[in-house]
């Protein structure tokens, strides 16, 4: 099982909603390579939203952590923001700290690194 990051919250609501889309996107292609994707972004953003969960990372940390837990590896979506992103930044110290692999997907190939290559502005 693979974990998938992505930048997630802004004030910008356009800016949240082109990033859930990509990261939808990039989800279903990697599933349709036949990896098995868990995305908390892509799986629970509608959740959030009917039922007005927060959708900031101190609610969802403790979810998150325990997705990464069952999962052997830690993807990063390298959207613009990515660096910055406290859920990111958070997520990848504890999938480092429980021994991760982390890598890094290309958000127009798709190609997965080891190193990041590419961030994508919208």
């Amino acid at each position: 099982m693979i974990y998938l990051a992505s930048p997630y919250s802004s004030d910008d609501k356009e800016l949240v909603e082109q990033r859930v889309n990509a990261v939808c996107r990039a989800a279903g292609f990697l599933m349709r390579q036949g990896h098995y994707i868990v995305s908390p972004i892509a799986h629970c953003h509608s959740i959030a939203m009917i039922t007005r969960l927060p959708t900031d990372y101190a609610y969802w940390k403790r979810y998150n952590h325990a997705l990464i837990d069952i999962c052997t590896e830690y993807w990063i979506l390298l959207l613009s923001g990515w660096q910055e992103s406290v859920g990111i930044i958070g997520e990848t110290a504890y999938a480092d700290s429980i021994a991760r692999v982390v890598k890094y997907v290309d958000p127009l190939t798709y190609e997965v690194n080891t190193k990041p290559r590419v961030t994508v502005n919208f």
